[in-house]
């Protein structure tokens, strides 16, 4: 897919007249099934998802068919972990797209660094109704996609809300599909999902979701490389 020529990729543009910052318009979610899906990935499916004969790839869209065909009566929540480009937000939004057309389930996308700028658009509008609005709605659907988990380092006040989010759907048994590029791991040498996050938050994680590992390579990344060597 190619990168939005208007945000270069960044998602987010500054609106000329307030100065705010604000979604672009390919982030702009589809009314039609109101997931908060992007457009990009509002036909993601199975069906299309390409595993590339590598095994990782094909035990990731196993695990993902599995637990869309077996939702809501299943155990655990999954946590997909892997570089950009392997197909970790396709997968989830496979799901979220899956259950919605054979079970008429309506799951949420949330993207862990919109998340972080529309609170702080909300709260520095003055309007904590619509915050709480807003959390509760993360909280109270039934399916919930956490899209690129520690893909930005936020402020401790923006981390307890997502562990409010995390921690009530955990006590109301509610689970989630979540994605990180960061892996699991307590190595102090280098950046992880622990160090991104928090211990608290990562533990909770652990608790709901299972860890499926993705170590493949970068296709977005090829598929570009490639096209600009054919001109």
């Amino acid at each position: 897919m190619e990168e939005c020529k208007k945000c270069n990729g960044l998602k987010w543009i500054v609106d000329r007249r307030t100065g705010k910052a604000i979604p672009c318009e390919c982030q702009k979610v589809s009314k039609k099934e109101d997931f908060y899906l992007p457009p990009r990935f509002s036909k993601s499916c199975f069906e299309n998802f390409q595993t590339y004969k590598q095994a990782q790839l094909f035990q990731a869209k196993k695990t993902a068919e599995d637990f869309a065909k077996k939702f809501p009566a299943v155990d655990f929540g999954i946590i997909f972990i892997g570089p950009n480009g392997v197909g970790k937000t396709h997968l989830a939004c496979a799901i979220l797209n899956k259950i919605y057309k054979e079970k008429g389930i309506k799951g949420l996308f949330l993207d862990y660094s919109n998340l972080n700028f529309q609170l702080k658009d909300t709260f520095y509008g003055d309007e904590e109704e619509s915050v709480n609005s807003l959390i509760e709605e993360f909280i109270e659907a039934p399916l919930l996609v956490i899209d690129d988990l520690g893909s930005i380092k936020p402020s401790n006040w923006f981390l307890d809300i997502v562990y409010e989010i995390i921690n009530q759907r955990y006590l109301k048994n509610k689970f989630m599909i979540l994605t990180s590029a960061y892996q699991i791991s307590e190595d102090t040498g280098k950046e992880n999902l622990y160090s991104r996050i928090g211990d608290a938050l990562v533990s909770r994680i652990l608790e709901v979701c299972k860890i499926v590992e993705i170590q493949a390579k970068d296709h977005r990344k090829e598929v570009f490389q490639a096209g600009h060597k054919n001109k």
